[in-house]
């Protein structure tokens, strides 16, 4: 059961982060300032279904621990959403604005691999204690 879960959350992230790292390339590829700006917009009105989704999803959820997560992550992407809003809003029309904007982007880039991380140390957290069930059931017969 745990191994199914979490592979199908893998899966779930290995799609994402392809797509990711897709769109990413074919948008530092664009000409079409146009179109960057519409799939921008289309991409936070996705970002903001998903986050309330999601929110939704842990409220519901019978783990406290699961409950006080979203509403730290609720806090934290409104924090970034806000910071987001901020740095462009200063970032309008030079270079070197622009090169901060860029360095803003490659922090929140390893702020997502670090979440990554946490994710893998939660799983591997949840394994244990699954395999510490078992072993004590085997011990029990």
């Amino acid at each position: 059961m745990r191994q199914t879960l979490l592979n199908i959350k893998l899966m779930e992230l290995q799609q994402q982060f392809c797509q990711l790292t897709n769109q990413l390339a074919l948008d530092q590829q664009t000409d079409k300032h146009e179109q960057l700006c519409h799939d921008f917009r289309l991409l936070a009105d996705e970002y903001l279904r998903k986050e309330k989704s999601l929110n939704d999803k842990a409220q519901t959820s019978h783990s406290a621990a699961a409950c006080a997560l979203s509403a730290l992550q609720e806090s934290y992407c409104q924090q970034c959403d806000k910071l987001l809003k901020q740095a462009a809003n200063t970032c309008l029309s030079d270079e070197k604005n622009a090169e901060m904007m860029a360095l803003y982007a490659e922090f929140a880039l390893d702020y997502a691999a670090l979440a990554m991380d946490h994710a893998r140390l939660a799983a591997l957290k949840a394994i244990d204690m699954q395999m510490t069930i078992e072993e004590k059931e085997e011990v029990i017969k």
